[in-house]
């Protein structure tokens, strides 16, 4: 058996250039391909999030629209009666206030008539004397409480507005309803 002898010379460098340059060519067309799907996938993902964007902004306007009710039913039902409830609680906690100072004996508190009833019985409960004065030009949930030297005045219905105020800028969108289409 006879073998090959291989000390004829070097081979030729014409298949190491075809090599290299196939190689060049491969590495040239993949970087294009990976450069076309990042473009693609970058644009893809900006799409989605803008998307996604659009969808939050949507479903948050949703959501909004359908607590608007709630919240006006709350500001309208429940927080007037809430008031009513509070008013003469509210003053019989500053009257408590007022007596582990020394009460005054000559203190009195100004209301609206609607509001002397509820207000002469916590104050009846409380064996409290304390002169109560009815005055139309006070609002309903308003109520001053005076002693010689002093006076405090309080709205429980100026409060209810500002949380009804406060409840519809919630609710309130600066760049106006957003319509489904």
């Amino acid at each position: 058996m006879l073998l090959e002898s291989f000390d004829e010379g070097p081979l030729p460098n014409e298949p190491v250039r075809t090599y290299e340059q196939g190689l060049a060519d491969g590495h040239a067309a993949a970087t294009r391909e990976f450069e076309s799907v990042q473009g693609r996938l970058t644009d893809e993902t900006v799409q989605t999030l803008k998307d996604l964007e659009f969808t939050f902004a949507e479903a948050q306007a949703d959501l909004q629209h359908a607590l608007k009710p709630l919240f006006a039913d709350v500001c309208s039902r429940i927080l007037p009666e809430l008031i009513d409830q509070a008013l003469p609680l509210h003053i019989a906690e500053i009257l408590s206030t007022a007596a582990s100072e020394l009460l005054p004996r000559n203190l009195s508190i100004t209301l609206h008539p609607d509001q002397v009833d509820s207000v002469s019985h916590i104050l009846h409960a409380m064996d409290a004397k304390v002169e109560v004065t009815a005055d139309h030009a006070f609002g309903r949930y308003a109520a001053a409480v005076s002693t010689k030297n002093t006076e405090r005045y309080f709205d429980l219905e100026a409060v209810s507005e500002q949380i009804a105020d406060l409840l519809a800028n919630c609710f309130h969108s600066s760049q106006g309803d957003i319509h489904h289409g």
